[in-house]
């Protein structure tokens, strides 16, 4: 990877909460709101220019963004910024339900950075500046995860290039299910589990966009995940586990069949984690993400949680300056601050789907005795929904 030199006028991090001040009063659902609003806003804020050459810093050049380089003389597109910029601001999209948005100038730099990568397929796949000649599995996964965003939103028209990089994917799968970061490399070829909960988010995000052949391939990969766990539950450590179990859930969410057993042990290692080091830390955004991901699975919760560990929640989303976020003028590239924030963005937007509304249902008279209620039987209940957002929300219930 080439070592970038370029320091950042602002941290985007700092920027997410330090555009407006927050008052004692705000709960962290507003927060989780604002994190996700102000972060997409961010990269509109970024300047624009005409040409490569005016680019002192960093800024927008034809719609992607570019990074001065001293080595180079000039300017040169910054694939991992653009990256985290593309999967930051489509999610935040995706979420707009929830977050008021400028979605105009926010999908035309989606589309923009989305056919920037469309344009720099190998094989139907990427490369990275880290893996040289060779395809980078989880670099791949997380453009392809941007590509079904940003196709869900009907921002770009790529269903075939979708297609064929889950495919292409497909064939770089190890025969034991699992995946490697460069399996056509000589030196990273070995399959890991935390590569291989990449490709299987990103595989599962195309899956729910059409039906492409790929079960078997997921299948596998649940299967090796679930091979490679310890007997205590976990595969690395607990902010790794986290990533991993997410992505066997969104297998899951997809009835897919996942070992019930695992998810229960790997909710009790991420409760004592996060409640053994409190800390305000990105870590700990992607730990609780991870809680959030195996309440929204019914494995823990989701009331429980939400009030367990709302305290830690709202110190997160108020942090400056703290681990995994280090002072401004340390680390200060980019590349990283785009990636540090998407973990952010990622658990504002798990507490603001654990909580934006409360459903409570109940008989609508009377009590459910298991022995009187077989199948075919007739039974009255209510269903009581709060929206506890500040604006309106749209609700369907499919019986």
């Amino acid at each position: 990877m080439r070592f970038r030199s370029l320091l950042l006028p602002p941290l985007l991090l700092i920027l997410i909460l330090s555009f407006q001040p927050v008052s004692a009063q705000q709960d962290v659902l507003a927060l989780s709101a604002d994190g996700i609003r102000l972060s997409a806003h961010y990269f509109l804020s970024i300047p624009s220019y005409n040409n490569i050459a005016d680019v002192k810093a960093f800024g927008w050049v034809g719609g992607i963004i570019f990074v001065y380089q001293p080595y180079a003389f000039s300017a040169v597109p910054d694939d991992y910024s653009n990256l985290y910029a593309g999967l930051i601001m489509s999610e935040a999209l995706l979420h707009k339900g929830f977050v008021s948005l400028d979605e105009g100038n926010l999908s035309t730099k989606v589309k923009g950075i989305a056919n920037y990568f469309l344009e720099r397929r190998i094989k139907n796949l990427w490369r990275s500046e880290a893996s040289g000649y060779y395809i980078d599995v989880k670099f791949s996964s997380n453009i392809l995860l941007l590509l079904a965003n940003a196709q869900k939103l009907g921002i770009i028209d790529a269903e075939r290039e979708i297609k064929n990089a889950a495919y292409s994917l497909v064939d770089l799968q190890d025969k034991s299910g699992g995946w490697a970061q460069q399996p056509e490399s000589y030196y990273q070829r070995s399959p890991d589990p935390l590569t291989t909960a990449y490709a299987l988010s990103a595989l599962t995000a195309v899956r729910k966009l059409y039906d492409v052949n790929i079960d078997e391939s997921i299948r596998k990969a649940i299967t090796y995940l679930e091979q490679k766990a310890s007997p205590s539950g976990g595969w690395l450590d607990p902010v790794r586990d986290s990533i991993i179990v997410s992505s066997l859930i969104d297998a899951e969410m997809l009835g897919f069949d996942v070992d019930q057993n695992l998810l229960s042990r790997i909710a009790a290692e991420l409760k004592q984690h996060i409640t053994g080091n409190p800390a305000p830390t990105i870590d700990n955004a992607v730990a609780l993400g991870g809680l959030l991901r195996l309440a929204s699975a019914g494995i823990l919760d989701t009331e429980d949680v939400l009030s367990s560990f709302s305290g830690i929640a709202v110190s997160i989303a108020r942090a400056v300056n703290k681990d995994g976020l280090p002072p401004y003028g340390y680390t200060p590239f980019i590349w990283t601050r785009c990636q540090e924030t998407y973990d952010a963005v990622r658990f504002f937007e798990a507490w603001l789907r654990s909580s934006s509304i409360t459903v409570m249902v109940s008989p609508l008279s009377g009590f459910i005795s298991e022995n009187k209620t077989v199948e075919n039987s007739t039974l009255r209940i209510q269903v009581l929904v709060k929206n506890n957002l500040d604006k309106g929300l749209s609700l369907k219930l499919i019986c």
